[in-house]
């Protein structure tokens, strides 16, 4: 809630000089002004300044807001339905809240202590940039509480705590439900939080589409992953029990993975995913490991891999950010801060270089932005400073020493963000906040690898960066992703498998074919094997089938003409669904296609493809989360830098997820804007 602009109003009317304002009473029988027909007035109270109303003050918040009769009265429906405070009083009448209650009404509704506890719970859960408990207990906002009401009695620290926990079950129990009626499956992303060195958190998110086509993307674990063996004993008092010490002692403190597997495993049993989980998408390598060893406790009838095998995908954003490295060229760096100096060396100068940042189209960076971006976004400010002011040694002399870059340095500064660009854009479209699906990613990626290949051929790109290494580290990732982003394309009725065709062979050249029937065979192995009358023969047939349909990369025959002879004949029913959807007019493309609600509107038409768009499209294409898509450390690791209990932050961090993403979500807000 912010507080600094209604303080602003009420000292401004005690500073005025001039006809000072005066409240209005409630109960005026002067007869200089009539009472207003609309309802809306009976909570305000007009500000009267030498007989006129000048503006409208709530009478729940007491904020200010224009009252004069030109300016109508929709602004102060507006400002009722959002007042916060307004919301907590009503909350607590036993009636329920009517679509416009007066007053009156509530000053004679009963006030419910423990209603409104929650309802304030949620929103500092909602809101806040850190634990809520230091928040909640602090004397300010007591006493701010009072004033509003009261009949308010503010709690202990401990039982704010315990409600933190309570609602957390709740929500908890509510989730599992949900996902327990779920006909698809569901995705776990791996992400790990940083604090300080010795200290590592584990943030679990699963993602999934739910029965409505809406994607549900939220935090379900968040546990300390590793403590150093040296500093472990000095945690003793953070921990709850002597059980949670003998858990980190054992486990959590090593390196292996073990942790992970852990995590995961008492997660799968504790909300019964052992026939949901589908795959994992995780920041590191090492988790591949991880993802081999939990195949062995799952019972996951899995058909997008195969029976007891999970899904592995290396998460795109910590792929792409890693594509830079570590290590930036000497030259590039410096470069970057001989022009930060000579935009900035002078007070005329400086105020130029503040013009050029205030209209820069890239996010601005934070001291934890990846190294890559912080470069990035210095050398993209000075090719428009001097785009802008090509002489600026004209418009301000500095005869000593030199500052202006050189055209090499320059040039170098071009070089480099014309690579970065691509990369830059794929991150913002993958981490984007409205959970994209699945295919919205490809085409962002394929933009990476043509300008990676178009890098290469840069004069003196030696200098700039090392093309040749991120074109390795790429394809390496590619490997894994190809398959199931085309998959995910040719699930959009916008694009299908003719887009796919089209786009491999611009990017691949005579290396295509290969990736188109690799694509070919997997959509039609999938399909068969989400039928519902499914069987075990078919599905060793189907795997012949189409295991003498792969190309062996050096035949004579195409996958086309080879499959032609056994997908299309009228005697092969059971794909004939699949063949009425790929050879089905493509839908128009625009920017208001919804491609989650398209499918659940073509459920019935398409039930098998259904069955299969839900586990493909909710494929998570990242681990980490939107606000630290180009940052080192996520945020929210200062949530754990408090004095609750580990417990009540996990729930902290959890809630704060949850009710974010409730608050987010409608049905008219999850489809894929992919173009």
């Amino acid at each position: 809630m912010m507080f600094g602009e209604e303080l602003d109003l009420a000292m401004m009317d005690q500073l005025l000089q001039l006809d000072e304002p005066v409240v209005s009473p409630k109960a005026t029988n002067t007869g200089r002004r009539k009472r207003s027909k609309s309802k809306v007035w009976e909570e305000f109270t007009p500000v009267l300044r030498a007989g006129k109303v000048q503006s409208a003050r709530c009478n729940h918040c007491e904020k200010q807001l224009g009252g004069k009769s030109t300016a109508g009265i929709s602004h102060l429906r507006r400002h009722l339905k959002i007042c916060s405070v307004r919301a907590i009083v009503e909350g607590g009448c036993q009636n329920g809240p009517s679509s416009q209650p007066s007053s009156s009404a509530s000053k004679t509704c009963s006030f419910d202590q423990e209603k409104s506890l929650e309802v304030l719970t949620r929103a500092v859960i909602s809101n806040s940039n850190s634990c809520s408990s230091p928040i909640i207990g602090s004397a300010t906002f007591r006493n701010f509480l009072t004033g509003i009401n009261p009949m308010f009695n503010m709690v202990p620290q401990a039982i704010t705590e315990e409600r933190i926990l309570g609602i957390f079950q709740r929500e908890q129990l509510e989730l599992k439900e949900k996902i327990a009626l779920l006909h698809g499956g569901v995705f776990f992303s791996l992400a790990d939080w940083e604090h300080g060195f010795e200290q590592n958190f584990l943030c679990l998110r699963v993602q999934f589409i739910d029965e409505d086509w809406v994607m549900n993307r939220i935090i379900i674990r968040c546990v300390c992953s590793n403590i150093g063996e040296y500093f472990l004993d000095s945690y003793l008092s953070m921990l709850p029990d002597w059980n949670s010490f003998r858990k980190l002692n054992t486990d959590l403190w090593k390196y292996d993975g073990k942790p992970v597997k852990a995590v995961i495993i008492e997660t799968i049993d504790g909300w019964s995913l052992g026939q949901k989980l589908l795959g994992l998408t995780s920041q590191h390598a090492r988790d591949s490991k991880v993802t081999m060893e939990l195949e062995e406790n799952i019972s996951s009838q899995n058909y997008l891999v195969a029976k007891h095998k999970l899904l592995s995908i290396p998460c795109m954003v910590t792929a792409l950010n890693n594509l830079f490295g570590w290590e930036l060229k000497d030259f590039v760096l410096e470069t970057s801060a001989s022009c930060f100096r000579c935009m900035t060396y002078t007070p005329a100068r400086k105020k130029k270089y503040e013009e050029i940042l205030s209209k820069i189209r890239l996010s601005r960076p934070s001291f934890g932005s990846q190294r890559w971006y912080l470069t990035f976004y210095s050398l993209e400010v000075a090719l428009q400073f001097f785009k802008a002011y090509p002489n600026i040694e004209e418009l301000d002399p500095v005869l000593w020493p030199n500052l202006k870059p050189s055209s090499e340095q320059l040039e170098a500064a071009e070089s480099f963000c014309k690579t970065a660009w691509p990369i830059y854009h794929a991150i913002k479209v993958i981490s984007s906040p409205h959970h994209l699906t699945f295919n919205s990613y490809y085409d962002a990626i394929l933009s990476v690898r043509t300008a990676l290949r178009v890098s290469s051929k840069m004069v003196n790109v030696e200098h700039v960066l090392d093309i040749e290494d991120m074109q390795k580290k790429f394809e390496e990732n590619w490997r894994e992703w190809y398959l199931w982003l085309s998959l995910a394309v040719v699930l959009d009725p916008r694009y299908k498998i003719s887009f796919v065709e089209l786009r491999s062979r611009q990017t691949f050249g005579h290396d295509a074919d290969m990736y188109i029937s690799e694509v070919r065979a997997k959509m039609y192995d999938l399909f068969i094997r989400y039928s519902s009358h499914v069987n075990e023969p078919t599905i060793d047939v189907l795997n012949q089938t189409i295991s003498d349909l792969r190309l062996d990369w050096t035949g004579s025959e195409s996958f086309n003409d080879a499959s032609q002879s056994y997908i299309n004949p009228e005697g092969h029913d059971e794909f004939k669904e699949l063949n009425e959807y790929l050879g089905a007019e493509l839908s128009p493309q625009n920017n208001f296609f919804d491609i989650m609600k398209w499918w659940k509107n073509n459920t019935s038409t398409y039930p098998t493809l259904a069955r299969v768009a839900r586990d493909i499209l909710a494929i998570p294409g990242y681990a980490v989360s939107a606000d630290s898509a180009f940052d080192k450390d996520d945020k929210r690791v200062s949530f754990l830098n408090t004095k609750a209990s580990p417990e009540v932050v996990e729930a902290f961090i959890c809630m704060n997820d949850l009710i974010k993403f409730s608050e987010a979500s409608h049905p008219n807000d999850h489809g894929s804007n992919w173009q």
